[in-house]
């Protein structure tokens, strides 16, 4: 009788740390995943997740981790006969959301200072996964107030930033509404460079700017993919080269449909009405 009661108190032990070690590995995936979807370089990721393992006094070399651009695999072999435990998570859709990184990054630094338990950080990381930093029509103003912004910068006057300004609410309002609905991004990219090329055109023709040359680059410098090239690189430099050069694909990708799109309708433009537009 005493040897079956130690027995099942032996495994209800043993059960009840497999447990607790699943809930910190699913913890440690969901922090990193937010990271992750939200633009984090991925050797970020990874010492995000071993803060979160490590706080558990689980050991490094007990401790596997792959991170790419896609997903995040992670396996932990406990210390006694017990098989390892391995989760996994991948991302559906990326975004730039430098808020969400540092937010994840604070909660991890709390759980490892021992302020908040494994309950109260997924539960944090549920609200900050959650939540909407601004929305449709915030964003689709600062974009247009940085591209009247850049023209002025680029030497153009109060006009042709306020112009610029008009130029851009059609495009930001649809990039936008593409990334909430999940619209193919080359698509959307074109459909933008090429929006922005038919209002900086009809404001030409309606002799309400000197040139188109001012709008398409401060309209087109807003939109090109810079943190996403930018963590590109940060990946590669840090021996990362398979996401690294994933991610500087994608850039590429973005910036050509956006020229693209311009210069297709560039195309149009002059097939339909002709004539020479002053660049300059």
């Amino acid at each position: 009788m005493l040897q079956f009661t130690l027995g099942i108190t032996i495994y209800v032990r043993v059960i009840k740390k497999e447990e607790n070690m699943y809930d910190v590995l699913n913890m440690a995936l969901t922090a990193g995943i937010i990271m992750l979807r939200n633009g984090s370089e991925t050797y970020r990721v990874h010492n995000i997740i071993h803060q979160i393992l490590f706080a558990k006094k689980i050991k490094e070399e007990s401790i596997d981790i792959l991170v790419v651009g896609t997903g995040i695999i992670v396996t932990i072999v406990p210390d006694d006969d017990s098989p390892p435990i391995t989760m996994n998570k991948s991302v559906d859709k990326r975004v730039n959301n430098l808020q969400k990184i540092s937010q994840v990054a604070s909660l991890a630094k709390r759980f490892s200072n021992r302020e908040i338990s494994v309950t109260q950080a997924m539960k944090k990381l549920k609200i900050i996964d959650d939540a909407i930093s601004y929305n449709l029509l915030v964003r689709t103003l600062a974009i247009c107030l940085g591209t009247a912004s850049f023209s002025i910068a680029f030497g153009g006057s109060l006009s042709d930033g306020f112009f610029t300004f008009l130029a851009t609410i059609v495009p930001a309002f649809f990039i936008n509404y593409a990334k909430k609905n999940d619209f193919p991004f080359f698509l959307s990219n074109m459909v933008a460079g090429a929006l922005v090329a038919l209002f900086a055109l009809v404001f030409l023709t309606a002799h309400l700017v000197m040139s188109v040359n001012n709008i398409i680059a401060s309209v087109i410098i807003i939109l090109t993919p810079g943190v996403v090239a930018v963590t590109a690189i940060r990946d590669m430099v840090n021996g990362d080269f398979i996401t690294g050069a994933s991610r500087g694909i994608d850039a590429l990708i973005q910036a050509a449909s956006l020229a693209l799109g311009v210069g297709a309708l560039f195309s149009l433009w002059f097939t339909i009405f002709g004539g020479i537009i002053w660049m300059g």
